[in-house]
This record gives C-alpha cells, sequence and structure tokens, in this order.
C-alpha cells in the first residue's frame, strides 16, 4: 500500500498527493455512461478515454458479441471487457459505453474531464447510469466496522440496519461487510479478500450522474476529496480508524429528493401542457418582451430544490417535438 492517498489516474505528482491521508488510495473502480451519438463515435470516445490508437481503427480495437444487452440489440467488446451497446432500435440515436474496474484505472482524469466537459460544451447529451468510488486502505478491517457497530457505535447512514450484511469467508479470502440495498442507487461494501480493505461505494441512476457532474465542476486534483465527501454523504462512523481514514474531509452535501430527480423531459410536458396557454395570453395582452422578463426574473427565486434539478440534468439536454 502506498503511504498517501492517491489517485490512480489524476497524474498528480505523488510527492504532492491530492489529499493529505496517510494509507489511503483512491480509483474509480467502474464507470458506464450513455451518449447520445452514434455507434462510431461513442467507439472513437471510448478510444480516446483509454489512449488507444486511432490509426489502426474501430475494427481492430472492438469485436461484435453475440446477442444484445441493458435494452440494445447489439454490442461491442474490446481489451479488458470493454463495451459498447448500441442500437436501441427507433430513431433514438444513443450508445452506452462501458469500462469495468481494472481498466477504469488506466483512464487518466484529466483525459476524463476534457471528453465530458467538451460534450457539455457541445450540447451533447450524456447520462452517466454507474460510477464506482473504491478506498483501498490498511487502517481497519471489515471486522473492525462490524465489532464498533455491533458494539452500538455510531453511524450516520441513509441505509436501514436490516440491510447490514456481515460474510465471513472461508479458505483466507476475508471478510465483507454490506451495507444498503443492491437495487438502491447507493450501496457500500468494505471488504478485504485482496488483504487489503477496499471500501466501495457503487452509485447508479441519478446518484451516479449527480456525483459526475459534480466532479465535472472541480479540476481533476479536487476529485479525491469530493469522492471523499460522497462518500460520507451516505455513511459516516465515530470510529477512531475512520475519522483517520477520512481525514477531515468533509461530506459533500448534496441531498436529492425525489421530486428532484423528475427528469427535465417531464418538466418540458408539464410547462407545455399546462403553462404554454397562460404565457400566450400574457404575451398577448403585455408584450412578449414582458413574458422574458419573468423567465429572467426566475433566476433570482431558485430555490436549492431547483438548483439540485439543473445540476442533476445538465450535460444530459433533451430534443422536445415543437
Amino acid at each position: 500500500m502506498q503511504e498517501m492517498l492517491l489517485g490512480s489516474g489524476s497524474d498528480v505528482d505523488v510527492s504532492t498527493p491530492p489529499l493529505d491521508n496517510m494509507g489511503v488510495e483512491f480509483q474509480f473502480h467502474w464507470f458506464t455512461c450513455t451518449v447520445w451519438f452514434d455507434v462510431g463515435q461513442a467507439c472513437y470516445l471510448l478510444m480516446r478515454l483509454l489512449d488507444w490508437d486511432f490509426e489502426t481503427g474501430v475494427s481492430e480495437h472492438f469485436s461484435m458479441l453475440p446477442g444484445g444487452g441493458r435494452g440494445y440489440h447489439q454490442i461491442l467488446e474490446g481489451a479488458g471487457s470493454v463495451r459498447v451497446y448500441f442500437n436501441p432500435g427507433g430513431d433514438d440515436e444513443r450508445c452506452t459505453i462501458e469500462i469495468p474496474g481494472e481498466v477504469m484505472r488506466s483512464v487518466k482524469w484529466w483525459v476524463l474531464a476534457a471528453v465530458f466537459q467538451e460534450l457539455q460544451a457541445s450540447k451533447i447529451r450524456f447520462q452517466c447510469s454507474r460510477l464506482d468510488l473504491a478506498f483501498d486502505t490498511e487502517i481497519f478491517t471489515p471486522s473492525d466496522l462490524r465489532s464498533y457497530i455491533a458494539e452500538g457505535g455510531v453511524v450516520r447512514t441513509l441505509a436501514k440496519r436490516d440491510t447490514f450484511v456481515y460474510i465471513s469467508h472461508f479458505m483466507g479470502r476475508g471478510d465483507t461487510l454490506g451495507i444498503g440495498s443492491r437495487s438502491s442507487e447507493r450501496y457500500l461494501r468494505v471488504y478485504d479478500e485482496r488483504g487489503y480493505t477496499r471500501v466501495e461505494l457503487e452509485t447508479k441512476g441519478s446518484r451516479a450522474q449527480t456525483i459526475f457532474l459534480d466532479l465535472l465542476g472541480f479540476d481533476c486534483r479536487e476529485w479525491v476529496k469530493r469522492c471523499m465527501g460522497h462518500l460520507l454523504d451516505f455513511i459516516d462512523l465515530k470510529f477512531d480508524a475512520w475519522e483517520r481514514f477520512k481525514r477531515g474531509i468533509i461530506r459533500a452535501g448534496i441531498l436529492l429528493s425525489k421530486r428532484a430527480y423528475l427528469s427535465a423531459s417531464k418538466k418540458f410536458r408539464w410547462a407545455k401542457e399546462q403553462l404554454s396557454a397562460t404565457l400566450f395570453c400574457l404575451a398577448e395582452l403585455y408584450g412578449i418582451g414582458t413574458v422574458q422578463s419573468m423567465i429572467l426574473e426566475g433566476e433570482r427565486r431558485l430555490t436549492d430544490k431547483h438548483k439540485i434539478f439543473i445540476k442533476v440534468n445538465q450535460g444530459a439536454l433533451f430534443t422536445f417535438n415543437p
């Protein structure tokens, strides 16, 4: 184990680690993202993330798998089991790229940031549907956490206590503590089958998108701190070893309500059906300029709920039928 908290793909000089936290190393362990463009563009996006040779062409890097999956009719697979799912049918031109754990470790963070910030600037819709955050440490073991919890230690988490599951493996494979439901948008696994302890937060759906968009708003040298903050949004403990593990990092503070998950397309449909006639009447009576000024006035009236909604849906622009 390295004696500092490092980001595996950050390209940061290890003499100045992104977080002064002894005995912890961070990496992204899984990345799944849907992008609204064709399969050729999706393959080149994936090749750029993985720093693969463009001159050899897509066919040299990918092979077609039989059948489909994840709602798509066709799948391309490359080295390390990276995949491009494409051809969902109909007029919906989108693809989903999937980068599993060990391959994701090789992705340079500044490249990841640059690629998706370019998509944002070009107003190309994307939706991160899975992003796993993995912290490796030797400060504590799953057994230490289990004992702390069993003895009534203070645990702050939204996960229900009946989702706390501890498995002691045989044949020296280590132990695993699971917290949360696998079907929810956040699930925590703490395990030590590799000899050291991995604290792995699996995020999906709107939570994965929100975390990814949050990271894109920061310099990638700040990503380790932000990811620790997102872990602490899900769980925090008053445990001495845990305090050393997080070493002064505070929560990211991003809380999503069910109403904040409402998609931009649903809001648009609601506004079109419920407000369009009223807005037309106001424009006829007071002029279009007055209606436009009302819309601009809305910025001053934004609440935290509205700001969260914008953050969740940024980078995921929708095309509407007039």
